[in-house]
């Protein structure tokens, strides 16, 4: 059901985007005004939230065991240090820097 919902509020936001670029060819702007708004107030929300990659890799590792019951756990295993690895190069950064032209340079360094 998560997945669905996700899906939905995608599509809304690419409906959304899509009527703002139609509107821009136009030259009507109110709706790109009004989009970068959002956009930014979104971001400031997500930047107070202050979540940390090792918040995510810690909820990454238990929707993993929980949603993958028949799965051996010596798999297990390899995917929890593999998610150890790429925090010990990473680093528990804020979620924001994560998809940053340095972290992903030192993933490619270290990895």
């Amino acid at each position: 059901m998560k997945k669905k919902q996700l899906y939905m509020d995608f599509l809304k936001a690419e409906i959304q985007v899509l009527e703002v670029q139609k509107a821009a060819t136009i030259g009507e702007l109110t709706p790109l005004e009004n989009l970068k708004k959002s956009v930014t107030a979104d971001l400031s929300e997500c930047l107070k939230l202050n979540k940390s990659f090792s918040n995510v890799i810690g909820a990454y590792k238990i929707h993993y065991k929980t949603s993958k019951p028949d799965v051996r756990i010596g798999t297990i295993k390899n995917m929890q240090s593999e998610c150890e690895l790429l925090l010990d190069i990473i680093g528990d950064i804020n979620l924001q820097q994560v998809n940053t032209l340095d972290t992903v340079t030192n993933v490619k360094i270290y990895y």
